[in-house]
């Protein structure tokens, strides 16, 4: 099966999941004479201003590139083709947290203990190091399905800068709810205490 190509970088390839704001694909980019698998994202969220909502994305994404944080999964560009959008991010090859746990249960055993332990403190050592900037990065949609794990087991953020986008440019479709775009916690607003709340819950 050929793959579709976009802007003449980025191979898009067979869809692997659905998350809140579209469709993923595996796909690759051409780096020089090679390629490297990326995640691509075709933008199908319901939303109400869409330029304004990705220059807010890329960013609040920037922020975090700069601070060279592990265990943040990266925007790597964005791409118009005709009427589509979509996202490109880092590959992270290893399910969701959710998936993860899920998998153990059907099988009839919990997950690992200690492996759960070492998710957890590797998950608040990244939150840590966002929150603890002189303005302080937060996420806004902490739980078991926002986070992947790699093939080591390392926990990685995903969809960092979504609720911070959504939130600057005033989107309060009933989708963010439905889709678990973000933790609906005591503290209210995008803040450190809303992604500790939502660590606990995970």
């Amino acid at each position: 099966m050929s793959s579709e190509t976009l802007a003449g970088r980025f191979e898009l390839g067979p869809e692997r999941w659905v998350a809140p704001l579209g469709p993923v694909s595996e796909g690759k980019q051409h780096v020089g004479p090679g390629r490297r698998k990326v995640a691509i994202q075709r933008l199908t969220a319901p939303l109400k201003d869409r330029d304004a909502f990705l220059e807010a994305l890329i960013d609040v994404q920037g922020k975090a590139s700069r601070a060279a944080i592990p265990g943040v999964q990266r925007l790597l560009d964005v791409v118009e083709e005709g009427e589509d959008t979509f996202l490109v991010w880092d590959w992270v090859d290893g399910p969701t947290l959710r998936e993860w746990v899920e998998a153990h249960h059907e099988k009839g055993s919990p997950a690992p203990y200690g492996f759960l332990l070492a998710i957890a403190k590797d998950l608040l050592f990244t939150l840590h190091a966002l929150h603890g900037k002189g303005r302080p990065l937060a996420h806004g949609g902490i739980g078991a399905r926002a986070v992947r794990l790699d093939r080591s087991g390392f926990p990685v953020v995903t969809r960092f800068g979504v609720c911070a986008a959504l939130e600057q440019t005033g989107e309060t479709g009933a989708w963010i709810t439905e889709r678990h775009v973000r933790v609906e916690a005591p503290e209210g607003g995008l803040a450190p205490p809303v992604d500790v709340f939502g660590a606990g819950l995970t």
